[in-house]
């Protein structure tokens, strides 16, 4: 993993356009990425994060293979809606072919021993919409817990928390 930037442009869209259905069957995040989505549309996005990154607002990872040629996905840590300073909200996808490979079983495991290890927070939640069994079958594995949070729902709506407390 490394801080996602403006340099991902490339493979960052081709993971993001090789996996699309399979991003919007199971986040759920709407029409995104939206059809005629660009390369010139990806790289502002990840401007942003960067922004982001370095005003220490949130915080976007790209998750790369260990040659650093192939974008497998992306982890997003940010403030959790009507939270407090030390919990955070946690967004992360991977390309449609590495979910056979449990590339997200072990990238939440991974997460889950970093953030306890090195990040100051109390709890951090990820929202798993309903129509993503697996989501919150790896969600279950990892011991994390349903959690009700009024703010995630309006801010991500028919999502479900799970969440890990220190």
């Amino acid at each position: 993993m490394e801080p996602l930037g403006v340099e991902h442009t490339e493979r960052d869209f081709e993971a993001l356009m090789s996996s699309r259905e399979h991003l919007r069957r199971t986040l759920a995040w709407g029409d995104w990425p939206p059809e005629g989505f660009t390369v010139e549309a990806n790289r502002v996005d990840l401007e942003r994060h960067r922004a982001e990154f370095d005003a220490r607002e949130a915080y976007a990872y790209t998750v790369l293979d260990p040659t650093g040629q192939r974008c497998l996905g992306c982890v997003y840590l940010m403030p959790m809606p009507g939270g407090s300073a030390n919990e955070a909200l946690l967004a992360l996808w991977v390309r449609e072919d590495e979910v056979e490979r449990e590339l997200d079983v072990h990238l939440l495991r991974t997460l889950a021993d970093w953030f306890e290890a090195s990040w100051p927070l109390a709890s951090w939640v990820w929202p798993i919409h309903p129509d993503n069994p697996r989501g919150r079958a790896v969600a279950e594995a990892q011991g994390l817990a349903p959690f009700a949070a009024p703010d995630l729902e309006k801010s991500l709506p028919g999502h479900r928390g799970y969440a890990w407390h220190r």
